[in-house]
């Protein structure tokens, strides 16, 4: 068997310049930045479907106790959330 080896060679770095004057424009127009969302379904989900959610892979991951405390941890983060004002989890 022969074994070559060589210089370790550091990963190759693309070189970053800044934006001036028109070109920013020009890529503004290009590529418009994204209307911020008013609304995540997800923040929307019932106690029971968070909780029911966090019981399934990948977060149940087999290990039964610490997967009980993760649990417990959820349950006392969700009814700490529920303090708050609002209709959502956000």
């Amino acid at each position: 068997m022969t074994i070559t080896t060589g210089p370790l060679l550091a990963p190759s770095v693309r070189a970053v310049r800044s934006l001036a004057g028109g070109e920013i424009e020009t890529y503004l127009q290009m590529f418009p930045p994204r209307s911020p969302g008013t609304d995540w379904v997800t923040t929307r989900s019932s106690h029971e479907e968070v909780l029911h959610r966090l019981d399934q892979p990948p977060f149940e991951n087999g290990k039964d106790s610490t997967h009980l405390m993760r649990m417990v941890g959820a349950r006392l983060l969700l009814r700490s959330l529920e303090t708050f004002e609002g209709e959502t989890w956000r």
